[in-house]
């Protein structure tokens, strides 16, 4: 363990979470460390969904009958990105030159998409396009001046080609 490490997931057969809390609870006393009580906790992860480090983490049953841990960007973690995405497509932002925007975005969104990539995450990060998609199609509407039909000129091909918005799909580099 590094010594700042402050998040820490323990996954265990059920009945023996007791017995591993004492243990790490020892071990870290050992090294001059103690675990939060107030952020500990002992839960069952077959039956609950729970966040950790931005992740939300589900027990389920696949297609193919196999059980499995689904691991997904978690609601809080969509909505910051959202929530950047906002802030980044505003009124305030329309000044500046269309590359810059699109480039500074899309340095959030690769950083984005890297992060979550290793989960189960494809159908959220079709969502996500989806909605930054729309976001900067109304950003460049307003910044244009609203001459041309959003929809209809503002597609998402020419949003993604000729402007160069970094596409979130996990098959694309």
């Amino acid at each position: 363990m590094v010594r700042y490490a402050d998040d820490l997931l323990i996954l265990c057969q059920p009945g023996k979470s007791e017995a591993i809390r004492q243990r790490l609870e020892a071990w870290l006393q050992r090294r001059g460390l103690e675990l939060n009580q107030q952020k500990t906790r002992t839960l069952n992860a077959r039956k609950e969904t729970f966040a950790f480090l931005g992740w939300q983490i589900s027990y389920r049953k696949s297609s193919r009958g196999r059980n499995y841990y689904h691991l997904e960007p978690g609601v809080k973690s969509r909505a910051k990105l959202m929530e950047r995405t906002r802030q980044m497509l505003n009124h305030q932002t329309q000044w500046q030159p269309i590359g810059v925007t699109i480039g500074s975005l899309n340095a959030v969104l690769r950083g984005w998409k890297e992060y979550f990539r290793h989960g189960h995450s494809s159908n959220v990060f079709g969502h996500l396009h989806d909605l930054v998609v729309q976001r900067v199609r109304t950003w460049l509407w307003r910044k244009h001046g609203r001459s041309r039909p959003k929809f209809g000129y503002y597609t998402k091909g020419r949003i993604t080609h000729q402007y160069g918005l970094y596409p979130m799909h996990l098959t694309s580099t």
